[in-house]
């Protein structure tokens, strides 16, 4: 998810556009953190003919910036057609080791200001924000395992709900009810299914006596999953 400010000179407006839309962007749609490891590591590339000022961190939510994870560089200049290595460590901070946690990593990108620009110049900044997930050690399962595996029940006439009983982060991006596509998305959120959690979804129509349900989600890699499908 890219949120983007308008500066003009010192007023914040925001936006969403696509992980590709920026001049500078990252590797990954996601960070999956190995309790195992001393960190984990992202790519961020600078596309455009000018250079960038990146701020790095890590939150939990909206506003909510303590969190037990640091990153290297905080901030950091990074030149026209290059890249960077931002680097993401955990220094404890006592989270559950049965169940995976979420938090979210951010890269903002604010471009270089010279003299010779107009003083109604508007300057885009954009902040790049992607889940970061801690992953203990010694889950049962696997991630893959826990996509295929979501359970589906009637709750209401029209809405089904689907269950995440496993210890992994599950985020959907793709529910198709009898045919009809539901729209899935980050604000609000629909799309996350926490370990061992539920969310309803619904077609605003009698589902019939036994519902098909299609579901796709987004992998470790960040690229969508395989279709799985189960009538009902």
């Amino acid at each position: 998810m890219i949120k983007v400010y308008k500066i003009f000179p010192l007023i914040f407006l925001s936006g969403y556009a696509t992980i590709t839309s920026a001049a500078v962007d990252l590797s990954s749609s996601r960070v999956i953190y190995h309790a195992e490891n001393s960190g984990e590591d992202i790519r961020v590339k600078n596309n455009s003919s000018s250079p960038y000022l990146v701020q790095t961190w890590v939150d939990s939510g909206p506003k909510q910036k303590d969190t037990p994870f640091v990153t290297a560089p905080p901030l950091f200049r990074l030149n026209a057609s290059n890249e960077s290595k931002i680097s993401i460590m955990y220094i404890g901070g006592g989270l559950p080791e049965s169940e995976e946690s979420l938090f979210w990593l951010n890269v903002k990108s604010i471009p270089s200001v010279n003299e010779k620009m107009s003083e109604n110049k508007v300057i885009l900044a954009v902040n790049h924000r992607v889940k970061l997930i801690f992953r203990p050690e010694g889950l049962s399962g696997d991630s893959a395992t826990a996509i295929k595996n979501v359970s589906w029940k009637r709750s209401a006439a029209d809405t089904l709900e689907a269950t995440n009983d496993s210890s992994f982060y599950v985020t959907l991006n793709q529910v198709i009810i009898n045919g009809k596509t539901v729209p899935i998305s980050l604000e609000p959120d629909n799309s996350t299914l926490a370990p061992h959690s539920s969310h309803t979804y619904s077609v605003n129509s009698v589902l019939g006596e036994h519902p098909n349900i299609i579901w796709r989600a987004i992998n470790d890699s960040g690229v969508q999953s395989e279709q799985f499908k189960k009538t009902i």
